[in-house]
This record gives C-alpha cells, sequence and structure tokens, in this order.
C-alpha cells in the first residue's frame, strides 16, 4: 500500500512525475491510497485555484480510483497508541515527533517544525 501526500498529487496531476504515472497506471488502483487530510488539502486547492472549475474536474478525476482512507491525529504527547510517545527514538535523534497520524489502526510519526 502506499499513501500518495499532497505534493505527490500535486505534481502527478500537472503531469510532471512521468516515471509515477507509467508506474500507477500498471498498478492496481487499490495499492494507493489518499488520506483523508490530503483530499481535504486538494479540495481547498480549488477553492484558491484561478481556474476552480478545471481544477475540481483533474482533482475528481485523479482521486476516483483511490481509496480516501480516514485519518486521526494527535499531538505526540497525548499519543497512547503511538511507539514514539514510549520513548522510541526518531531518525536516530532524542526528538520525538511533533504529531501522529493513523491510518489503518497504523501510527506514522509526522516531524512538523
Amino acid at each position: 500500500m502506499y499513501l500518495l501526500d499532497s505534493n505527490i498529487c500535486i505534481d502527478f496531476m500537472r503531469g510532471e512525475l512521468p516515471y509515477a504515472y507509467d508506474m500507477m497506471r500498471n498498478s492496481s488502483p487499490k495499492l494507493f491510497k489518499i488520506p483523508a487530510i490530503v483530499e481535504g488539502e486538494l479540495r481547498l486547492g480549488i477553492e484558491k485555484s484561478k481556474q476552480p472549475e478545471k481544477a475540481r474536474w483533474l482533482v475528481d478525476e485523479f482521486t476516483l480510483p483511490f481509496e480516501v482512507v480516514p485519518t486521526t491525529w494527535t499531538n505526540s504527547s497525548a499519543c497512547r497508541g503511538c511507539p514514539w510517545n514510549a520513548g522510541t527514538r526518531w531518525s536516530g535523534t532524542d526528538k520525538r515527533p511533533s504529531a501522529c497520524i493513523k491510518v489503518y489502526n497504523k501510527w506514522f510519526a509526522l516531524p512538523i517544525p
């Protein structure tokens, strides 16, 4: 499973990732998921676009084959199921991530500056 972030989605829709296009076209759409937060970012981009109708069509067409997965956010100090809250090292440093995201009952740490 691959979680697509907003930068990848935007670059893909702009045609800037020909390798990714070929890989995704030759793979099952079930391999790729879009976190709900990313869909929200893409929808916000529609509202900010100079051509909202075109942007809405592009986002709708791009997201159509992919499952949008719900996400749960928490700050790391309040995170109870997250392994990083137990004092596990993050990226070789003692700094814990600023936020954690839960997708499909798995926690991912996000280093937010």
